[in-house]
């Protein structure tokens, strides 16, 4: 089963959803999308969610997917970084992160968004 890893964070003042609607969002398009889970579903359905909840914003999604099978291998233990920056409003935009682990499989997931 699906479940939020509790390393989230969050950055901006006026945001579309609080953390927890955030992670709600987020864990809800995972587990809607079945053991047909990829990055490209995931991120249409984010998207699609995210549309809904502010017509105040634009929204950029990134998912980094890591697959079990890399993990697990003695001799790859990977580190693996991702960096979002931009150049906004603090005022205004900001940036949700998380952590999904799923079967075999993680998800790191960046949501972005943008005052209209």
């Amino acid at each position: 089963m699906s479940k939020i890893v509790a390393e989230n964070s969050f950055i901006g003042e006026q945001r579309p959803l609080d953390l927890n609607d955030f992670d709600k969002l987020v864990n809800d398009a995972f587990h809607t999308s079945g053991e047909s889970a990829n990055a490209g579903t995931v991120t249409e359905s984010i998207l699609e969610n995210l549309t809904k909840a502010s017509s105040a914003h634009k929204f950029v999604v990134s998912i980094t997917s890591i697959t079990q099978e890399l993990l697990d291998k003695p001799a790859s233990q990977p580190t693996i970084e991702n960096f979002v920056g931009g150049s906004w409003d603090k005022a205004k935009d900001g940036l949700y992160s998380t952590r999904i682990e799923k079967d075999q499989a993680t998800f790191l997931v960046t949501v972005i968004w943008l005052a209209k």
